[in-house]
């Protein structure tokens, strides 16, 4: 009993062309392609062998007494010149080789491939598909025969479309390289397995006579292996081919590790994120002002409680935003909630530029960067915190700043930003205020205790 349906020679002939008399030659481009895929891996075997046999003789010839004398002889007569002359031609080398690698100049931005190991590039992914496309069209031209073959391959290289988006800046935000990696890798693979499953519907299976052939377009195809690699199965459309059938099956066990992968990924990069990634909306009429730096709960409801006591003026028109990187815990939670009409979170860097979009830092009243008093290495915070003032001059100069130190001299440094104001700017020195609580104390008693 034979698993492959008994069919005519007509029948299993109606997939090829009438010019082909009934004729397949396959195997033909199949086996050029192999033949030139291995022979280039042993041509560049054979090249690197012999490249180190000849280096390895070299190395022994000048060893030799004639070559050493001439050799020292070229050194007395031309001295550091000639040492010059070797620095600059390998600086010259250097130069001309981060041109051709690099994508940000114009020699750099056309197509080159450098590889270190020539026998493992002659096997990568992109030279696969080029030995496979390339090769069968001008086998197509010498036998005047085409082969539908694996050009479905040629939509592998698709993934390398957000290198080429990188280069030309047209991305440079995290989040939209991820999208589009994420997007270009499962868009080539779904093509290529579309492309492998319309090759083989359309053939039919060799050890079957080709009697299980059945028209299948391309767009049928790729529609094919969306809902089977999302499991929907719908059902209209099925392989008949063996072959067809057992790629269905290894593209399940990968299209579900694929979408396991990818789905959530996709959620998180479009999905919403909570409350703490929104804009700030700001009402006509109101104000804001900016807390950054270290923010922890105690030092939080210590601050909001002198800066939104009810005896200052103008508080009823404030808005205190804050901005930190951490996601709030339960207790700056139970902050937030206390409150709620006045003080609003946001996750987030005061160093990225989007999100001082977010919280409109142009349009605050005034920024106030929180020093650690807690902190091991003074030094650190303070550069941190003059960096955060870097940082906010850059995006507007016009921005107050009430900066926290914990060491005096660091505030020279912050005199040397462009853009500080002296007139507007305030910085508050924590040891300043305790030295000068101590000395104080000293000339009037009992003064340390009235503040």
């Amino acid at each position: 009993m034979t698993i492959c349906p008994a069919c005519s020679p007509e029948h299993s002939n109606k997939s090829l062309d009438p010019l082909c008399n009934g004729e397949r030659i396959w195997t033909t481009f199949l086996f050029t392609s192999f033949g030139i895929l291995l022979g280039g891996w042993v041509i560049i075997f054979i090249y690197e062998v012999l490249s180190e046999l000849c280096f390895k003789l070299q190395n022994i010839r000048s060893r030799g007494t004639k070559e050493n004398t001439r050799l020292k002889q070229k050194k007395l007569l031309h001295g550091d010149d000639a040492a010059d002359y070797d620095c600059n031609w390998l600086q010259e080398i250097k130069n001309w080789d981060n041109n051709i690698i690099s994508g940000q100049t114009k020699m750099g931005k056309s197509f080159f491939a450098v590889a270190k190991s020539k026998r493992r590039f002659w096997f990568s992914l992109y030279s696969v598909v080029d030995i496979f496309t390339i090769s069968s069209s001008f086998l197509a031209f010498y036998l005047n025969r085409s082969w539908i073959g694996f050009r479905f391959l040629r939509a592998l290289p698709l993934m390398s479309i957000p290198n080429i988006l990188q280069y030309m800046s047209v991305i440079e935000r995290p989040r939209k390289i991820q999208i589009a990696q994420l997007a270009s890798k499962f868009i080539a693979l779904l093509l290529t397995a579309s492309g492998f499953v319309h090759l083989v519907e359309n053939s039919g299976d060799f050890f079957c006579n080709y009697c299980n052939a059945q028209e299948l377009d391309a767009f049928n195809a790729v529609y094919f292996m969306i809902i089977t690699m999302t499991t929907v199965g719908y059902g209209d459309f099925s392989c008949k081919t063996y072959i067809g059938k057992s790629f269905v099956i290894l593209s399940l066990i990968g299209g579900l590790t694929i979408f396991a992968t990818t789905i959530p990924e996709f959620s998180n990069l479009f999905g919403t994120k909570g409350p703490y990634f929104d804009r700030y909306h700001r009402v006509k009429g109101r104000r804001h002002v900016i807390i950054c730096g270290h923010i922890t709960p105690h030092s939080l409801a210590a601050f909001l409680r002198d800066f939104l006591h009810k005896g200052r003026e103008k508080m009823e028109k404030l808005d205190v935003l804050i901005i930190d990187r951490k996601v709030p815990d339960i207790e700056m939670e139970a902050i937030l909630k206390r409150y709620y009409a006045k003080l609003q979170y946001f996750v987030g860097s005061i160093m990225n530029i989007a999100d001082l979009q977010r919280v409109q830092a142009d349009n605050a009243t005034a920024c106030l960067i929180i020093a650690n008093k807690e902190c091991q290495d003074a030094s650190s915070d303070d550069s941190a915190n003059i960096m955060r003032v870097i940082s906010l001059k850059n995006f507007n100069q016009r921005i107050r700043i009430i900066l926290q130190l914990l060491q005096y001299h660091n505030k020279l440094n912050v005199a040397s930003i462009p853009g500080w104001n002296v007139k507007s700017d305030e910085v508050i020195c924590i040891a300043e205020l305790k030295l000068g609580l101590i000395g104080m104390s000293c000339i009037v008693t009992g003064f340390a205790t009235m503040v």
